[in-house]
């Protein structure tokens, strides 16, 4: 650090000081010595994040406020085998696959055709479901 009065070497433009020399040193030392060296390091213990209450509702498209289980609340025609899945924190909601209804083309082709749609979601559970361990062999 530097002390400068701000006169420099430019006489004709010179603005006397507010300050005398004594009274300009001693606001420097006093200055300089309420400097604090601040941590760099993320400290290791820090308070998790207040979690959101349970059942609270989300809509497709928004970000996830709350890293957990979160299952469709809607009563639509769901075209995948869970109504549930895992979100983290900050990932966008998603859209849920539901059938949609067949034109007579699929009809006749015994096709059925699936679509995405916008839906509510409603946080079941803070932890991840239990997985189902692998059948055995033998």
């Amino acid at each position: 650090m530097q002390l400068d009065t701000g006169a420099g070497k430019q006489q004709t433009a010179r603005v006397p000081p507010s300050l005398t020399d004594e009274e300009a040193i001693a606001l420097w030392d006093k200055l300089v010595g309420s400097i604090r060296v601040r941590p760099t390091s993320k400290k290791t213990s820090q308070a998790a994040p207040p979690r959101i209450p349970l059942n609270n509702l989300q809509l497709s498209g928004r970000t996830c406020p709350q890293t957990g289980w979160w299952e469709c609340d809607d009563p639509l025609p769901l075209a995948q085998a869970s109504s549930g899945v895992w979100l983290e924190a900050g990932q966008r909601m998603p859209m849920v696959r539901v059938w949609l209804r067949p034109n007579w083309w699929q009809q006749w082709k015994g096709e059925r055709p699936t679509g995405q749609r916008a839906a509510t979601w409603r946080l079941a559970s803070y932890d991840a479901p239990p997985t189902v361990p692998p059948p055995r062999k033998g």
